[in-house]
């Protein structure tokens, strides 16, 4: 075939195919253009493949646009907190939002700043007090958070250091809680939103002594030494602890025991009681038979246990009465009661009876237990209790809401609620009874303020050098804001106010850390177990008392370091070894150790006040807090420093 034939039929088949090619496009247009015409007329029939194919394809971007609204509000989410199982929104344990799905807060380094993230994260003004051990209730979901460590300037808890989500080693009854404080006005009324029970305490606290008409009188019962039991008191005055009789003789009986030398209408005149108490009581009186046989047997069973423990019943009428004295007459005292008949045959006979009531052990703290051993004349306080292994009915308590500064000498002198309005956590369970354990031997810790400002002076220190400190929140929160920012972070340098702490056991025991052994936990950046997560604040203020300088919660290696002549060292870290300090011993840490600073990068040159303090939480028993704290004048310049005129003071 010659090459001009060939070349003929090549362009043939070129023009065929051109042609069928616009046919078919052709054909594909027409189709097009009768489908949109039908679409337009309304002409698409209900299950059609076309009718289908629009629906999936609506559906599937619908799906996709809810997925993306759902993953941008749980990322909104993130970090949200709510309180649980409380009695109102205001109080309960905290949970928070990760990932989807609810979990609790490990009380572990829970305080005041963290308590007042959440409630101003929740709208609330700011935090009434923390809880801590799981008041309201042990954890229903996981851990989310532990060892949180807050400055106070985060609006969200998810902007304080933590040891990671999911990360911790607490139990299920170590969860966090808080008491936010409340919009409720106090100039306009408005409508409650609770039952009068369940609203909360707006009210100020006062003195016991202010709201008794005599010396409030204590106790301790159900222990197994006179000197550790649940505390009871009587409330002088107290129609809830008292029955009237119309005899005089037996009011003069009634005066007596309550260390009153007037006769039943003369204390009635002297508080100012009028018909409508007389009738009151004679309404209480009338009772019915099930209520007297009730009290009846609670009654026979406290002397039972006055008789078995009658030494544990010391009762405190007059702190000008010598104490040997004093527990003679209680002794006697307590034999008489538990000789006495059936209190329903004492009514009918006329004779009046007292009732001791207990105290809420919600908020009950080593401060608390102080004056009730002091009171007492039992020493000092070493445990302060929850709990219901010294036995007590909830339905017995008279007093809740205490709060005592540990220094004062009776327990009339602290503060509280108002009488006969108790509320305390768990009424329906006997667990939540305030107890104390009192010893006559106990630790002093001082610090050695002449050695702080000795040693104080000033480092600059890279951030390349400050890796391990930064992961122990010795560093301002400024220092994480720099190493997020990228490049060159490792050569920003940080100014560090290095000084000695050297606390000093003056006392008579040895101090020992609060957590036992097997939850002390390994710091590899230091290479020991630290006892105590909280054993030191380090802060610096300003003249008006604000926190310039973000305080350093320091954990410590308790051990005897130097000790004086004749003092055997029995306290060691190496090795696992059991940590505390010796009475006559000191615990060293020295200003080139990792951690043994302040930050003081981000406050400017002037003066300012420095404040070291020694178990600040109040978590280990100590002879007295008062000598806890070593506050200091500090002169800040940009060559140099100076810190003296050094005095002991409280935490």
């Amino acid at each position: 075939m010659s090459p001009s034939r060939l070349l003929t039929l090549l362009l043939l088949f070129l023009v065929i195919f051109t042609l069928l090619t616009e046919e078919g496009e052709a054909v594909r247009r027409r189709r097009r253009r009768r489908r949109r015409r039908r679409q337009r007329e309304g002409g698409l029939e209900r299950g059609g493949r076309g009718v289908r194919r629009l629906r999936h394809a609506a559906g599937r971007r619908a799906e996709f646009v809810r997925r993306r609204l759902r993953k941008a509000k749980r990322k909104n989410e993130e970090g949200r907190v709510r309180l649980i199982d409380g009695r109102a929104d205001w109080e309960g344990n905290v949970q928070v939002w990760h990932q989807g799905s609810w979990g609790n807060i490990c009380d572990d380094e829970w305080d005041n700043k963290e308590g007042d993230i959440v409630c101003k994260q929740l709208g609330f003004p700011g935090v009434e007090k923390v809880t801590y051990s799981g008041v309201y209730g042990k954890i229903k979901q996981r851990y989310w958070m532990d060892n949180l460590f807050c400055v106070g300037t985060e609006t969200n808890l998810t902007q304080c250091n933590f040891d990671g989500w999911g990360i911790h080693d607490c139990e299920g009854e170590e969860t966090a809680g808080v008491v936010c404080k409340t919009h409720f006005s106090t100039t306009t009324p408005s409508t409650p939103t609770l039952p009068p029970r369940d609203q909360p305490r707006v009210t100020n606290k006062t003195k016991l002594a202010f709201a008794l008409d005599g010396k409030l009188r204590i106790r301790l019962v159900g222990g197994r030494t006179p000197t550790e039991g649940r505390v009871e008191i009587l409330l002088p005055g107290n129609t809830h602890s008292r029955r009237r009789s119309s005899s005089s003789s037996s009011s003069r009986t009634a005066t007596h025991t309550t260390g009153k030398g007037k006769s039943g209408e003369e204390d009635k005149s002297e508080r100012g009681e009028d018909d409508d108490d007389e009738s009151t009581n004679e309404v209480e009186g009338e009772r019915s038979g099930r209520e007297r046989r009730a009290e009846r047997d609670e009654e026979r069973w406290g002397r039972v246990n006055q008789d078995q423990q009658h030494t544990q019943l010391n009762e405190i009428e007059d702190e000008e009465d010598d104490i040997n004295n004093n527990t003679m007459d209680t002794h006697n005292q307590n034999n008489n009661t538990a000789n006495t008949t059936d209190p329903l045959q004492d009514e009918d006979e006329g004779e009046e009876e007292e009732r001791w009531g207990l105290v809420c052990g919600d908020g009950w703290t080593l401060l608390e237990a102080m004056v009730v051993c002091k009171q007492l004349g039992y020493g000092f306080a070493q445990g302060a209790v929850s709990t219901s292994y010294f036995g007590g009915n909830m339905s017995n308590l008279v007093l809740s809401g205490v709060k005592c500064n540990g220094n004062e000498g009776r327990m009339d002198q602290c503060l509280h609620s108002e009488v006969g309005d108790v509320f305390c956590p768990h009424m329906d369970h006997d667990y939540n009874i305030a107890g104390v354990t009192c010893v006559n031997k106990m630790a002093d810790l001082v610090p050695d303020h002449f050695e702080l400002a000795r040693s104080a002076h000033l480092e600059d220190k890279q951030l390349f050098f400050l890796g391990c400190a930064m992961e122990e929140n010795c560093l301002a929160a400024s220092a994480k804001t720099v190493k997020e920012s990228g490049y060159g972070w490792h050569l920003d340098t940080r100014r560090l106010l290095r000084f000695t702490a050297r606390i000093v056991n003056q006392g008579d025991e040895a101090f020992r850390p609060f957590l036992p052994k097997q939850y002390w936990e390994w710091h590899a950046c230091h290479m020991h177990y630290h006892s105590m997560e909280v054993f030191a604040h380090y802060d610096i203020l300003d003249s008006q008392g604000n926190r310039v300088a973000e305080g350093h919660k320091a954990s410590f290696c308790l051990e005897d370091n130097n000790c004086m002549p004749g003092v055997t060292p029995n306290f060691k870290c190496a090795n696992f070894g059991d940590q505390g300090i010796s009475p006559g011993c000191t615990d060293t840490y020295a200003y080139n150790i990792d951690c043994q600073w302040v930050d003081i990068t981000d406050i400017k040159p002037g003066v300012y006040t420095f404040k070291l303090s020694i178990n600040p939480e109040f978590k280990v028993a100590e002879r007295s807090f008062d000598n806890n704290a070593a506050v200091c004048e500090l002169i800040y310049s940009i060559q140099n420093t100076w810190l003296g005129n050094c005095t002991l003071q409280r935490p």
